[in-house]
């Protein structure tokens, strides 16, 4: 039976443009920040996407879903993340200071999601919070802050007068810059987080209003600047699941593993997870693997398809496509100067 999945991911934007001659935003150096994976959907188990990204990055996302679970069942709902201490800064990210990088961490989630087939009719709620913290934060680089010291030196007091020469000039740092970026910075993120979250589901029909909460860790490694890993570990307690065609309240353990290879461009992934599913019923064990890819498309949008497959489950084992189209704007430079 196969599946597919349209999650689409809309995020505050804060246009950019370059002057005739450089500027300090210049040389700041600019940033493509990655749109994650709502870890709203995956902590109300409406995606089969196991990992919670450690690190988003973002002021402010919000993703939309119309689509189906990994048991075939179809859910429209929105998720919205948000970090509330860089509310207060201004279109360019500061040099923080080791307090303000713990702060930045900080990270509050909304999620909520309905869902409309006979065999799931639930609303979803959760609120959570999650607190990351990334270990090879470009604003820490100091490779990538001397390699731009070193553009800053060929810049001449004075600016040209001619303005073909001061266009000529600028063209010159933002290549520099752009080239520190491909030496010094990677995509892969070297992180940790931790997060908490409440959740409710409730069905008008059936009389069922439940509460639960869940709990999780995500470590992410980056091996290479084009290689990362990323382990996951989660416990979510009374959730509204269907097993067996019939919804039931569930706990379950999950642990995820995601390996991804790549350019900034383009990637592989490979994902794998153990779950553990209860029910008052039934103790479902089995695994999940899925293999894709993505590929920017743009500046601000990433594309991503995959293929997966149930294994060792007592239930139906089902086998799904996931296809989703991100999108993110407002690069910002990664320092002050």
């Amino acid at each position: 039976m196969k599946k597919f999945i349209l999650l689409i991911s809309f995020l505050c934007i804060v246009p950019m443009s370059y002057a005739d001659s450089p500027t300090a935003e210049d040389l700041k150096g600019r940033i493509d920040v990655e749109v994650p994976q709502s870890s709203g959907f995956a902590l109300l188990g409406v995606t089969p996407d196991k990992v919670i990204e450690p690190n988003s990055g973002r002021e402010l996302g919000i993703a939309l879903l119309q689509g189906f679970d990994e048991n075939g069942n179809f859910h429209s709902g929105f998720a919205l993340e948000t970090r509330p201490y860089l509310w207060g800064h201004d279109q360019y990210i500061p040099e923080q200071t080791k307090k303000e990088r713990i702060l930045s961490g900080f990270k509050f989630i909304l999620a909520s999601t309905a869902g409309v087939n006979d065999n799931d009719k639930a609303n979803r709620y959760g609120l959570g919070v999650n607190w990351s913290y990334q270990f090879n934060d470009p604003m820490f680089n100091s490779k990538y802050k001397n390699c731009v010291d070193d553009i800053k030196t060929t810049i001449p007091n004075i600016p040209p007068n001619n303005a073909a020469e001061r266009l000529e000039l600028s063209n010159r740092v933002i290549k520099g810059v752009k080239a520190c970026q491909k030496e010094h910075i990677s995509w892969a993120v070297t992180a940790l987080s931790v997060g908490v979250a409440a959740h409710k589901g409730d069905v008008e029909t059936l009389d069922i209003d439940e509460y639960g909460w869940g709990a999780w860790i995500t470590g992410s490694y980056a091996i290479t600047n084009n290689i990362e890993i990323t382990c996951h570990l989660r416990m979510v307690d009374n959730q509204l699941s269907v097993v067996d065609n019939i919804l039931s309240e569930t706990d379950s353990k999950i642990a995820a593993i995601r390996f991804r290879y790549g350019t900034s461009n383009i990637r592989g992934i490979f994902e794998t997870s153990w779950n553990d599913v209860e029910t008052k019923t039934n103790d479902d064990e089995y695994s999940i693997a899925m293999i894709g890819s993505e590929f920017k498309v743009s500046n601000s949008f990433w594309f991503r398809i995959a293929y997966g497959d149930t294994f060792g489950s007592s239930n139906e084992p089902n086998e799904f496509f996931t296809g989703q189209l991100r999108m993110g704007f407002g690069d910002k430079p990664v320092s002050k100067l």
